[in-house]
């Protein structure tokens, strides 16, 4: 039980971490014209759900759009609680 809970925590902040790395490279690509391809779709279609989420909890400052911080400190927030929860279910199981 305790190697299931280590890899599900391992599995789940790594997966956060990809997601960030994703909205990173969205917000880099938003500021160069790229062309669509298959990995501009597929980075998308992981950063926009996010970065909606995002969107309708912060305000509007005209051009300036601050909703991939927002994603970012929302998952480190999130990484952060996961590590915390496993770190504690871990520790009943010594």
């Amino acid at each position: 039980m305790e190697n299931l809970l280590k890899f599900l925590m391992i599995f789940s902040i790594n997966f956060l971490d990809a997601v960030q790395m994703v909205i990173f490279i969205v917000v880099l690509m938003s500021w160069f014209p790229v062309r669509q391809n298959r990995f501009v779709y597929f980075a998308n279609s992981i950063a926009n759900p996010v970065l909606k989420l995002a969107r309708k909890i912060t305000p509007n400052f005209g051009v300036i759009d601050i909703s991939p911080m927002v994603a970012f400190f929302g998952i480190g927030a999130l990484r952060l609680g996961i590590y915390n929860l496993f770190q504690i279910l871990l520790s009943n199981y010594k």
